[in-house]
């Protein structure tokens, strides 16, 4: 069994590992002298230095920082997702109850699928038809579209 000291220079050890991490949450600001990475215009990745300056906000401000390239190339990949299942989306009417909406969800971790009347289900993109989310689906593949619906699109 530890004793005390040795529990208190764990917590220490950990909490200055903690301290160094990137704060990330959905508008991630870099600190000074940091870098970070951007998306550009044509969807490349990459990185610069934050000096606290004009061409620093301009990234910050839409919510383009982010702390490691990963990250920055999960968002690109996201992005080229949402845009292939547009082909086969619509723009719902959730005042029209008998207007079928079909969309994907996620279900323990898994795809799955289902048509709503009303609510608004916070989903990406609806599809006017079963066979239209199943093109979809097909289209672009189950993987793609889980891991845009479990990483998000910012």
């Amino acid at each position: 069994m530890k004793n005390r000291q040795q529990l208190t220079d764990e917590i220490k050890a950990l909490q200055e590992q903690l301290d160094a991490m990137p704060e990330v949450g959905i508008n991630y600001k870099p600190k000074y002298g940091e870098e970070f990475f951007y998306i550009d215009g044509l969807g490349k990745v990459n990185s610069y230095i934050w000096r606290n300056g004009w061409m620093e906000d301009a990234y910050y401000a839409p919510g383009n920082c982010y702390p490691t390239e990963v990250m920055a190339l999960q968002i690109v990949h996201n992005r080229k997702t949402l845009v292939k299942l547009r082909e086969f989306a619509f723009v719902p009417d959730f005042n029209n109850r008998n207007q079928e909406k079909h969309h994907f969800d996620i279900h323990k971790g898994a795809l799955s699928w289902t048509n709503i009347a009303v609510a608004d289900s916070e989903s990406p993109v609806y599809f006017e038809t079963d066979k239209l989310r199943y093109d979809a689906r097909e289209a672009v593949g189950e993987a793609a579209i889980v891991d845009m619906l479990e990483g998000g699109l910012v």
